[in-house]
């Protein structure tokens, strides 16, 4: 089955984007012929309660609105912090996240306050001041279910793995050990598509691997 879909979005919670209701991208998507849409910011607690109130499971780790045929996926954009050692300043690194249900969100929730991070805007940092703890902290949040998803997003944009803020010639220098955890990668809007004819030499991943990722995204 082909499908199209948008999986990196934001609600009015996240800075820079407007107040734009569920409803309001239900019909948006029937326009453009989008069959799944990602619900942005499904961490902050303020849209976990809106996503709760008004969306309801109708395929397995699927939601919709009621009486709609219109397909939501809980996501949220998360911004990853830390020092790497052979780097003089912190890397910051934008990521998507999607959930399979609500479960797994009350879990990562559970997570970042452990971890003492603030959730208080829609996309949320996570700090750690080496790599070692930042690989810690990847493998907890995707031990908390085996459908949850961390994708690199927008990584040939300037706030992506392979921006020009990093200077990262691979995505092992980042992610270590949990590269392999990584099925899907964002290229980015503003990102030329024929430069993803390089990605198996930068990402250290098969090949095979990133043909999935390219179809996905």
């Amino acid at each position: 089955m082909r499908l199209a879909v948008d999986l990196h979005s934001h609600s009015g919670y996240a800075g820079g984007v407007g107040q734009i209701s569920l409803e309001a991208v239900s019909r948006t998507m029937k326009w453009k012929g989008i069959d799944v849409f990602g619900s942005g910011d499904c961490l902050f607690p303020s849209r976990t309660r809106e996503l709760k109130s008004k969306l309801e499971e109708t395929d397995e780790g699927l939601f919709s609105l009621s009486n709609d045929k219109s397909k939501f996926l809980l996501q949220t954009e998360v911004i990853f912090s830390t020092k790497l050692a052979h780097k003089k300043n912190k890397t910051i690194a934008h990521h998507i996240i999607l959930f399979p249900d609500f479960a797994a969100i009350k879990k990562m929730q559970i997570l970042m306050e452990k971890w003492k991070m603030k959730n208080t805007i829609g996309r949320p940092f996570i700090t750690s001041n080496s790599q070692t703890e930042l690989i810690d902290q990847l493998y907890q949040i995707a031990a908390i279910d085996p459908y949850l998803e961390i994708i690199p997003a927008h990584i040939m944009t300037p706030d992506g793995i392979f921006g020009s803020k990093n200077d990262l010639d691979e995505l092992k220098e980042f992610y270590g050990a949990f590269l392999f955890k990584i099925n899907a990668i964002e290229t980015g809007l503003s990102a030329d598509p024929k430069m993803r004819k390089i990605f198996p030499i930068l990402l250290s991943l098969p090949s095979s691997l990133i043909a999935i990722a390219t179809v996905l995204l």
